[in-house]
């Protein structure tokens, strides 16, 4: 079963493992923390611990999310550009007061949700987005 693991405590009395679902590869432990966690195909041994990295994924402040968007590699100022080539100027300018004007933002928000397509993300990518900007 692949899972991701903490790198230090293979062949210790605890084997650290880390509560996730797939794509693992979009765990923010590994984004975090790819020096202490790693994925594994290896059977999961009797003695171990599962570890919570659970992040608040509800809302995020706009400076958490334009410090992980950097982290993502989507410059914070790109956004405006992504929102100029909007065909729809309602959808356009709902994006722009979006992104210009709130506070905080909030993860199921349907027009997040939209615009994060409009950006290709995922929606995956956007929950590990709203993880890493947790812990800005």
């Amino acid at each position: 079963m692949r899972h991701i693991r903490q790198i230090n405590t293979v062949g210790q009395e605890y084997y650290g493992v880390v509560i996730a679902e797939e794509p693992l590869e979009e765990h923010i432990s590994l984004i975090l923390h790819p020096d202490l966690f790693e994925i594994s195909e290896d059977e999961i041994p009797e003695m171990h611990q599962f570890l919570n990295t659970n992040y608040n994924l509800e809302s995020v402040t706009k400076l958490q999310l334009k410090l992980a968007l950097i982290d993502f590699g989507i410059m914070p100022s790109s956004v405006f550009l992504a929102i100029s080539q909007i065909e729809d100027e309602i959808e356009r300018e709902t994006f722009l007061t979006l992104w210009s004007d709130a506070v905080v933002f909030e993860r199921y928000n349907p027009s997040l949700i939209s615009f994060a397509g409009t950006l290709g993300l995922t929606s995956g990518q956007v929950d590990a987005l709203f993880r890493l900007a947790s812990t800005k």
